[in-house]
């Protein structure tokens, strides 16, 4: 790890820096707190609120801490608690912002890298280009493109699901391809197999070949061509 303007960082993340989150804490009705990551997961799948569920707070030491992890199929280490603390911040469930004033800062502990590198791992084209993927281009997964969606359905990086001129900026190739749509089923079911979360991330579960897409793109998809990644 290295410090750079006050900041501790991951030198081996010193690459994807601009990937490293950060989040203010703000002045609540009775205290300094900092809001939790929405739809957060800790790594088997549970949200801050369902595992640990804010009374008394999950943090409150690191010996009930590690009674509610080992309730947790596949134990989280404790060297990853840093990061649990950090997406899991509300004051109901762990403040960090006690005994600090509003604007501070709190930065991303490094082993959020380890987490998300290790959950991101089990799905295809897991990789992160450099630079990201621009709006109109091919991606996978939102986390790959600098707009943070890709659309399920067309496998592009959109602004939004409202976007209907991204495609201007897209390849001929790739146009023919999504024309008129790539993955057909990509929003059906329950169970957002097909989807990404607000995040970017893959939902548990993921698989592109069960979302009905066409040929042609599943052709670029195995053969691993759909989308380069840079260096």
């Amino acid at each position: 790890m290295m410090r750079i303007g006050g900041l501790l960082l991951c030198a081996s993340w010193l690459p994807t820096l601009l990937a490293q989150g950060t989040k203010k804490c703000i002045s609540g009705l009775t205290t300094v707190e900092a809001p939790s990551t929405s739809g957060y997961q800790i790594r088997s799948g549970y949200s801050c609120s369902t595992v640990m569920g804010g009374n008394p707070p999950w943090c409150q030491d690191t010996t009930w801490i590690g009674q509610q992890f080992a309730k947790i199929p596949g134990t989280v280490p404790m060297t990853e608690v840093d990061c649990h603390k950090y997406h899991c911040s509300a004051k109901k469930e762990c403040n960090m912002c006690d005994g600090k004033a509003a604007g501070y800062t709190l930065t991303e502990p490094c082993s959020c890298h380890t987490i998300q590198a290790q959950q991101r791992a089990q799905y295809p084209y897991n990789c992160v280009p450099n630079p990201l993927r621009g709006r109109g281009e091919t991606c996978v997964h939102g986390y790959q493109c600098s707009t943070r969606f890709c659309c399920p359905q067309l496998k592009v990086c959109l602004t939004d699901s409202l976007d209907g001129t991204a495609m201007t900026h897209s390849e001929q190739w790739v146009k023919d391809i999504v024309k008129p749509v790539t993955c057909n089923t990509a929003l059906n079911g329950p169970n957002k197999n097909c989807r990404g979360n607000a995040a970017g991330e893959p939902n548990p579960g993921f698989d592109q070949t069960n979302c009905g897409c066409n040929a042609a793109f599943m052709q670029h998809f195995n053969a691993g061509t759909w989308m380069p990644c840079g260096t």
